[in-house]
């Protein structure tokens, strides 16, 4: 049951998704004025970042921090609104690239090559590393087993609503932000980096040689908007079992 919720997820359905946007977004931005271009890109930086960055990387992945369950179903729903990947394929991929990093079996980085990036969500997630807890929680498995109709309720109502525009850039933008993520945080050498310089700009993720080196940190530097934005305020020290 579970390799079903979680192997439907992967292949090249999200792939050409996320190709077919983001060649969309691209176009629709050009058409902006830089005013609005800005107020989107302050959008999507916040919305991206809290998701993907906050949620599926330091919570699901690593659990270095526990929301309340309120922000948690909401974060869940959310997260699969904006086609970010099921949170138990997330997991699993990214738990498999820190056992992995930059040597064989690494899902991202440049082991694989440049293009390898762009192909990270065409991938099967593998089974055994999604963690544990997941799979007692039924929030998890609902959202699995519904991924794609929340999806496409979301997709419906902001499209009703006249925002499907920025419905499918903000899909573009949590894929874009993560290949991004991928080449800048490792280098040619089959290392990690840090750059400090740009990591306000990836939602703290380019402090990437010391989320490597301490995985369970929840704040990954100075300059860290998920941390400073929801982290810090919501964390509740009280972990689940």
């Amino acid at each position: 049951m579970i390799t079903r919720f979680v192997g439907m997820h992967s292949g090249t359905v999200h792939t050409s998704i996320y190709i077919l946007f983001t060649a969309i977004t691209f176009w629709w931005l050009s058409s902006l004025s830089l005013l609005t271009t800005l107020s989107w890109y302050i959008s999507a930086q916040i919305l991206v970042g809290l998701l993907t960055s906050g949620f599926q990387h330091r919570y699901c992945s690593h659990r270095s921090w526990q929301p309340p369950r309120w922000l948690e179903v909401i974060l869940a729903f959310t997260s699969a609104g904006f086609i970010m990947s099921p949170s138990m394929a997330y997991a699993a991929l990214h738990r498999q690239h820190h056992r992995y990093a930059d040597k064989e079996g690494d899902p991202h980085g440049w082991f694989g090559g440049f293009w390898n990036n762009f192909l990270v969500f065409n991938k099967r997630p593998p089974i055994k590393m999604i963690p544990r807890w997941m799979f007692r929680d039924k929030l998890y498995m609902f959202q699995a087993r519904f991924y794609w109709e929340i999806a496409l309720v979301y997709g419906i109502t902001f499209t009703l609503l006249g925002l499907g525009q920025w419905w499918i850039s903000i899909v573009a933008a949590g894929y874009f932000l993560q290949v991004l993520l991928n080449l800048l945080g490792h280098t040619r050498q089959l290392t990690t980096r840090d750059n400090k310089w740009f990591a306000f700009f990836f939602s703290g993720e380019l402090y990437h040689t010391y989320h490597h080196t301490k995985p369970m940190e929840k704040k990954f530097g100075l300059m860290d908007p998920p941390y400073w934005l929801m982290i810090r305020w919501f964390n509740n020290e009280t972990k689940r079992s």
